[in-house]
């Protein structure tokens, strides 16, 4: 579900001529697009390079991204 949500805020901004660059890290992709994505993305960083268990609220970050998308958050804001 992270790995999902995370393509698809990939996908959201590329349909706003804003997508992820080859050379981008996912951290440095969010920061791009605006503050509200970097939980996301640290949450996706976590998910894929990390052993630790991933924290209590990802499933809020999950829904607050796709809150995000779904209602228009400007990019770069």
């Amino acid at each position: 579900l992270i790995a999902y949500t995370f393509e698809a805020l990939d996908a959201w901004a590329w349909d706003r001529d804003a997508g992820r660059a080859p050379t981008e890290t996912p951290i440095e992709f969010a920061a791009r697009l605006g503050d509200e994505f970097a939980p996301l993305a640290l949450l996706f960083t976590r998910n894929v390079y990390s052993e630790l268990p991933l924290p209590d609220d990802a499933l809020a970050v999950l829904e607050d991204a796709w809150e995000q998308m779904v209602h228009g958050a400007p990019v770069g804001a």
